[in-house]
């Protein structure tokens, strides 16, 4: 899966669940949640157990970003 099918994976995952006032809102509150995700698998290391490059999940928070 390249960084940009992750990104939205993880957006759209969130999505279902977050709430908010409006549907800017939401979206914004999904973005935010794939990003703490993210952010969560560089302070475990998590990704040196799967073989994946650093440069992989920074791809991810980029293109979460984006969205």
């Amino acid at each position: 899966m390249n960084p940009t099918e992750k990104a939205r994976e993880l957006f759209d995952k969130y999505f279902e669940y977050v709430e908010a006032f409006t549907s800017n809102q939401q979206h914004e509150n999904a973005k935010q949640c794939a990003l703490i995700a993210v952010n969560e698998i560089f302070e475990l290391d998590i990704y040196k157990c799967w073989s994946i490059e650093p440069k992989y999940w920074t791809d991810v928070k980029i293109e979460i970003k984006k969205l």
